[in-house]
């Protein structure tokens, strides 16, 4: 088998129906960690049984911030912070898309003095995403 090199580079990111792919500098969804916290037998002699539910799939994006812009990612996710929105991601021009939805939540604003600033947002997915292969 051949090596492939996937790289993210000239795709598309959108929440909502809105493009935020000019700014993101890093994009990812990262699948759920299952939880195994055991069985517990408690003073009074109840079993408590393993905890055997899953974290949500993640999409994380790393974006350069832009808080001077009314329409930019920043404020995007400080005014629909806590609604769920559709979200688009395609990493590469003749890679897959990959659908969902997300709840929002808001971006780290500020940072070092004279520096690009960067924020980390990771929202949690409402569904394991939808792969759709390229065509």
């Amino acid at each position: 088998m051949t090596t492939t090199d996937s790289r993210l580079k000239t795709g598309t990111l959108t929440l909502g129906a809105v493009s935020f792919a000019g700014q993101s500098t890093s994009v990812e969804l990262t699948p759920p960690k299952s939880k195994t916290s055991g069985s517990d037998e408690v003073l009074d002699g109840t079993v408590l049984g393993d905890d055997t539910s899953s974290d949500p799939w993640v999409l994380a994006i790393e974006a350069i911030q832009d808080f001077t812009d009314p329409a930019g990612l920043l404020k995007f996710l400080f005014d629909n912070e806590g609604d769920t929105v559709t979200y688009s991601w395609k990493p590469n021009a003749t890679g897959p898309t990959f659908t969902g939805s997300v709840v929002v939540v808001s971006g780290g604003i500020g940072g070092a003095v004279a520096t690009r600033l960067k924020t980390k947002i990771e929202m949690n997915c409402t569904a394991k995403p939808v792969w759709t292969p390229a065509a």
